[in-house]
């Protein structure tokens, strides 16, 4: 019987190690119903504050509308220090438009775009998803709920236009909303699975030459 490749061994195991270190996207964080509060768009910024879960890329996020058609700006913003903050440049740290149908209540987002998609983060950061006061068309309406509460974060409002002005909590709500993080396995699990895949092949090799 014909001896397989050896170079064909490390071809293969190469590929299992490639596919395995694949990015993924997860969902990370999330608060939802049963959705009994809704706040109209419009002048106010509104704000969810939450603690990521998984390091990697913030790349989505999605949050409970209640609508006819329209559109409403939405950004994250460094809330370190519990409430929301504009980041020090003075700009937001990623932002992205929510377009809903006014199909009825239900999750609608979207991914951040332009530089925004690779906004890194790591486990235990805490920031904020912010509706942008005066940037929404249609009637679009932002989900709570003061039954099911979100534990890592808080939900806030402004009292007047000013995004620099006072943030109120919102107590007992907390926004409904989804947070999505993609990740690469780290090195350390994929290259075992590299070494397991090389030893079973190898084993395959000994099983064909005898």
């Amino acid at each position: 019987m014909k001896k397989p490749k050896l170079p064909i061994l490390l071809a293969s195991s190469l590929a299992l190690f490639a596919s395995s270190a694949s990015a993924i996207t997860v969902l990370d964080q999330s608060s939802e119903g049963p959705y009994n509060t809704f706040f109209e768009t419009g002048s106010l910024y509104r704000a969810q504050t939450f603690t990521v879960g998984i390091s990697g890329t913030l790349s989505r996020f999605e949050v409970f509308m209640d609508s006819s058609s329209g559109s409403t700006l939405f950004e994250i913003w460094d809330a370190s220090s519990g409430l929301p903050a504009l980041a020090s440049s003075g700009v937001a740290l990623a932002s992205a438009t929510v377009f809903y149908s006014g199909t009825g209540p239900s999750f609608t987002g979207s991914g951040f775009f332009g530089a925004d998609v690779s906004l890194s983060v790591n486990a235990g950061d805490v920031l904020a998803l912010v509706e942008v006061g005066g940037s929404s068309t249609g009637f679009g309406r932002w989900a709570g709920n003061s039954t099911n509460p979100y534990a890592s974060g808080s939900a806030f409002t402004t009292s007047t236009a000013d995004p620099d002005g006072a943030f109120l909590p919102l107590h007992p709500i907390d926004l409904s909303f989804r947070t999505y993080v993609t990740t690469v396995p780290d090195a350390g699990s994929t290259l075992a699975l590299l070494g397991a895949a090389f030893v079973g092949l190898l084993g395959l090799r000994r099983k064909l030459i005898a």
